[in-house]
């Protein structure tokens, strides 16, 4: 399992082709990158805001309440 993103995932991700066009979109989506030496993006799987297995959508957003410890 690779840490980071594939291409293919940075252009699913982003929508975009271009790689500065993905930066652009990665940079407004609050997304963190590294640009490497020819230019493609490097995106860490563990900087995406995304659920992971087991978290729930609390994961997602700390300020919505835990309505299950009701």
């Amino acid at each position: 399992m690779s840490i980071n993103l594939s291409e293919q995932e940075i252009r699913d991700l982003t929508q975009k082709i271009q790689r500065k066009a993905q930066a652009r979109e990665l940079r407004a989506l609050g997304i963190p990158y590294s640009a490497r030496l020819d230019g493609s993006l490097v995106v860490l799987k563990e900087n995406l805001p995304i659920v992971h297995a087991g978290a729930g959508r609390a994961a997602l957003d700390p300020a919505s309440p835990n309505w299950g410890a009701m």
